[in-house]
């Protein structure tokens, strides 16, 4: 990606949801380009490179842990959040320091303010506007709010489209792009408020028997969603939260996640075909529409 400002030129390489490279210079030494017969792009030269940072995260999260620029190291403390409080040069002294307020913006801060530009996991701060960039959506720390509406809509069960989740004392999506959100968007508008939307086959769940029915979901032709409604249901938060005249399946306090919940899950769909697959990922929701609840541990 690339913004201009100023008479600079900024490029960002990123990694999938991570940057790792970022680089400016001026606007004049923009490289030209052409557009073939074929209608492929042809840069006349080559992009200058000046001034380039390179970040290094913590492996398999989104947690900065180095900044290489220059040929200096930097090492990057963050708190257990997962946010930037203490940089440090390869000397050991202090060059970057900060605390957060209850927004996320930034206080007491030594040294440049941008020497360090990840704030709350997942955010990037803008130098010139202030803002925090968030994927899809640009959050404003002075205020504690997005100033962008939510990519998925009400889809994102929020009470209004500038919300961040519906609960967020509960509820986290760092990137607005959790499986949640996107199973959510896939079944279509929640029944009612505090209603979540449930991977039957848990999405991100660590243990063996959901990532072997997740394997077997991808390997059938055409594979199975892990976000697809086939594999997904709205559910009550709590009981408290049932729609009046419905039994189904509270999402917290009945089992749903746990134990048994997964060996349910596995004996049933372990090693059928496809079709035989999704008939019964379609009894399995119609049991937790009539409130079937799973013993939890004690």
């Amino acid at each position: 990606t690339a913004k201009l400002f100023n008479g600079h030129v900024f490029r960002y390489l990123w990694d999938g949801n991570v940057m790792v490279q970022e680089w400016q210079y001026d606007e004049k030494d923009r490289q030209q380009h052409s557009i073939d017969e074929f209608g492929r792009i042809r840069m006349l030269g080559d992009e200058p490179v000046e001034n380039l940072v390179t970040w290094v995260y913590e492996e398999g999260l989104y947690v900065p842990v180095a900044k290489l620029q220059n040929g200096e190291r930097y090492t990057i403390i963050s708190d257990y959040m997962g946010r930037p409080v203490e940089a440090y040069n390869s000397y050991g002294n202090v060059v970057w320091q900060a605390d957060y307020d209850i927004y996320g913006d930034l206080r007491n801060i030594k040294g440049i303010r941008d020497f360090i530009p990840f704030r709350q996991l997942g955010q990037y701060e803008d130098d010139e506007t202030r803002l925090y960039y968030n994927r899809f959506r640009y959050y404003d720390p002075r205020i504690g709010n997005y100033i962008s509406q939510d990519p998925i809509r009400l889809s994102g069960n929020n009470p209004t489209l500038y919300g961040y989740v519906g609960d967020c004392n509960w509820h986290i999506d760092i990137f607005g792009l959790s499986d949640s959100s996107k199973l959510g968007a896939a079944l279509g508008p929640a029944p009612g408020v505090n209603h979540d939307a449930h991977h039957i086959v848990m999405a991100n769940s660590t243990d063996s028997r959901m990532v072997s029915l997740r394997n077997q979901m991808e390997n059938f032709t055409p594979p199975i969603g892990k976000n697809s409604k086939e594999n997904g249901i709205w559910l009550p938060r709590q009981a408290k939260d049932r729609i009046a005249g419905t039994k189904l399946t509270a999402h917290k306090g009945e089992g749903i996640h746990s134990d048994a919940y997964k060996q349910s899950i596995y004996d049933r769909l372990n090693n059928k075909g496809r079709e035989e697959f999704i008939a019964e990922l379609d009894l399995i929701k119609e049991e937790l529409n009539d409130g079937k609840t799973f013993k939890c541990k004690s």
